[in-house]
């Protein structure tokens, strides 16, 4: 799947399921060790909010990558960052750009795959901390899975973005083989 297409579809994902958020489950524990719900959902669209500026090779203030965002209307807030990452990546060039990303240096195509399959896992954490559908769309966990190259999860584990990858058992669902190369139980979570 095209780069910009995967993350579109990851981030619209992450807008619908960000809807179904109950008004009291944003203090919900996720997943993430010390990451409640409403914090897994600002780092996914403050993740989405540094692909256009990174690509401008604009310097991102760090303290941005962990501040909450998100008000009163998180998919209000969300919906400019997905946009405006979707805009920048679909200029001419754009996926070849290398951008100076928090992982070290990446052609923009990377970076996109990178922040799709971000995007897609918190989604998942963020939907079970908050006791919604956790069920992630079969075309967009094969076009995660077939993008997670093994440097890139090497990469991720090196940098301790995510934990140590968690065996499944044979004939676990592509969801829970995807969710376990990122180092989270799928199932019963």
């Amino acid at each position: 799947m095209d780069p910009v297409a995967l993350l579109e579809e990851a981030g619209e994902l992450y807008l619908r399921r960000l809807a179904d958020v109950p008004p009291d489950a944003w203090d919900n524990p996720t997943p993430c060790p010390d990451w409640t719900v409403r914090v897994v959902a600002a780092h996914v669209m403050n993740g989405l909010g540094t692909i256009a500026p990174l690509l401008a090779h604009e310097q991102v203030d760090p303290s941005e990558r962990t501040r909450d965002h998100l008000g009163d209307d998180p998919v209000a807030a969300a919906r400019p960052a997905l946009g405006s990452a979707i805009e920048a990546l679909r200029q001419p060039g754009a996926l070849d750009v290398i951008v100076e990303a928090p992982a070290g240096q990446l052609p923009g195509r990377a970076f996109a795959v990178i922040r799709a399959a971000d995007t897609v896992i918190h989604t998942w954490d963020m939907s079970v901390g908050a006791g919604i559908d956790t069920t992630l769309p079969e075309p967009l966990v094969q076009a995660v899975a077939a993008a997670s190259r093994p440097e890139i999860l090497s990469g991720g584990r090196a940098a301790g973005v995510f934990g140590p990858e968690v065996q499944v058992a044979p004939g676990a669902s592509a969801q829970d083989r995807l969710l376990g190369a990122y180092g989270r139980r799928g199932g019963a979570a």
